[in-house]
């Protein structure tokens, strides 16, 4: 399964605000074995997650990083970055503030 590409964090663990990662294809999906992703299994919690790679070098080359997230409830306040930086020594610490190179996604607080 995915535990094993994937590291949770315990970022938050000691203040009770850690959410719960689940294994779903989620409401609306085609096929629901070949559509299943990680999603997040509680609302109000704090999530992280990561999962290291080789290093490499697109020196020369353009560089694309892209995800994909799927909102299946409309959120007041939240949002869903990727970070992209060196190798952490625990990713089990992996949270704010990580270290990180590039950081990009959706950010919604208010309407």
């Amino acid at each position: 399964g995915w535990e094993s590409r994937w590291t949770t964090s315990k970022w938050k663990e000691s203040e009770g605000t850690a959410g719960k990662w689940v294994s779903t294809a989620g409401k609306w999906f085609s096929d629901e074995a070949e559509d299943k992703g990680i999603q997040t299994g509680e609302d109000s919690k704090f999530f992280g997650i990561s999962a290291g790679f080789d290093s490499f070098s697109n020196e020369g080359k353009e560089l694309i990083v892209q995800y994909q997230a799927k909102y299946e409830k409309d959120v007041e306040c939240g949002g869903g970055y990727m970070k992209l930086g060196p190798k952490m020594d625990d990713a089990t610490t992996f949270g704010d503030p990580t270290a990180y190179n590039i950081m990009f996604g959706p950010d919604k607080c208010g309407y």
